[in-house]
């Protein structure tokens, strides 16, 4: 199986980083959990499907990275 490359693809800017609100603090960034359900940590990201696109909604628990 070979990675495919697509150089055509539109892009879509989906944060806009230019803002007034705050920004929280990452209270985790210099820590090492050293047993599960210590720190969980969540992202959102959008998929292009050839439909259109999809939410994918990832869930960790940071012991088992």
């Amino acid at each position: 199986m070979a990675l495919a490359r697509y150089d055509d693809v539109a892009t879509w800017r989906t944060t806009g980083s230019q803002h007034d609100n705050p920004v929280f603090p990452n209270l985790y960034r210099n820590r090492i959990p050293d047993r599960p359900d210590q720190v969980w940590v969540a992202d959102i990201t959008y998929v292009a499907l050839a439909s259109g696109f999809a939410y994918l909604a990832a869930i960790l628990d940071a012991c088992s990275h």
